[in-house]
């Protein structure tokens, strides 16, 4: 059995009534690749946003390698270091999304590794 790397339980997020996100279940294995479809305004990037702790949910658990990354008492930074989200159009460089995520990685002083 795979390890999950990522759960999502019970998360809500609303917007003045306008737009509820709600998440029962969502889990991803180690080595797997999520893709999250839907048309506009469905909340895919609520969610996103939500996982990289860019927003804050209304209620609800994310636990990353186990950890529940919404509680108090974590160090939302290190966490934050861990993971990385560049969404389809770039807000801070007018680069493409390959040159974004090169930027990332060595900011964070790491190599991309040749296949």
């Amino acid at each position: 059995m795979e390890k999950i790397i990522l759960e999502v339980l019970n998360l809500k997020k609303d917007y003045f009534g306008s737009f509820n996100l709600q998440i029962d279940n969502l889990s991803l294995e180690r080595n797997k690749i999520l893709a999250i479809i839907g048309p506009n305004g469905c909340g895919k990037t609520t969610l996103v946003k939500i996982i990289n702790l860019l927003e804050k949910p209304d209620s609800g658990y994310i636990f990353f390698n186990g950890i529940n990354i919404l509680s108090r008492d974590i160090d939302k930074t290190f966490i934050r270091k861990k993971m990385a989200v560049v969404f389809q159009e770039p807000f801070l460089f007018n680069r493409s999304v390959y040159h974004n995520i090169i930027l990332g990685l060595n900011l964070r002083k790491k190599r991309l590794k040749d296949k």
